[in-house]
């Protein structure tokens, strides 16, 4: 409460020594979920310099329910700032990652802007794959794993993902020559302008 009366009354929090991370380091599951629930509030109802909380407080709050793996906190405190700040922030993985437990679009978006600021980020790029594959977008994931995988040669779950979709692709274009094989007949052939002499 009293880093948000400081956030609210226009001061920054660092300059009076206070430590966000002091706060939330050794504080158990339901305290961190009250904290989650007390920012909300504030969140919603006071205005105060999204610059500064973002620096000061997002980051470690973010990283310690990332850790407890509370996702869906996660996402009720990105939720209230736009995809541009949540990418250009400290923590855009963690709520890329948040979202994607529960399929939600914001994961691929929050996952292709972490890409094209950090092109060697194997992490985000496999997880952006992981997003396309679910969308179907079978050869977007490939890319994802292919490049992933160039930059971290030897992460296995990389190495399972590219075995995994190569596998998907296979099985899609057999599918599809299959479909296409049970259509082609002479009836069919006649029908689209093929004759005997053609």
């Amino acid at each position: 409460e009293v880093l948000w009366l400081l956030l609210i009354n226009g001061k920054d929090p660092g300059k009076y020594y206070l430590q966000y991370s002091d706060i939330i380091d050794n504080i158990d599951s339901s305290g961190l979920t009250n904290i989650v629930r007390k920012t909300l509030i504030h969140l919603q109802h006071d205005d105060f310099d999204e610059d500064v909380f973002i620096s000061f407080i997002f980051a470690e709050l973010i990283a310690a329910l990332y850790e407890n793996k509370k996702y869906e906190e996660i996402r009720l405190v990105a939720d209230c700032f736009s995809e541009t700040q949540l990418i250009e922030g400290p923590r855009a993985f963690e709520c890329a990652y948040a979202y994607g437990t529960v399929d939600n679009e914001r994961a691929t978006v929050i996952y292709e802007g972490i890409v094209k600021k950090e092109p060697k980020n194997s992490a985000a790029i496999n997880n952006l794959g992981v997003r396309y594959e679910h969308k179907q977008e079978l050869f977007k994931a490939l890319d994802c794993y292919s490049t992933a995988l160039t930059i971290s040669v030897d992460d296995e779950i990389q190495i399972n993902n590219l075995k995994r979709i190569n596998q998907l692709l296979q099985q899609q274009t057999q599918s599809e020559i299959s479909s296409i094989k049970s259509k082609l007949n002479v009836k069919n052939l006649k029908g689209i302008g093929y004759t005997t002499q053609l």
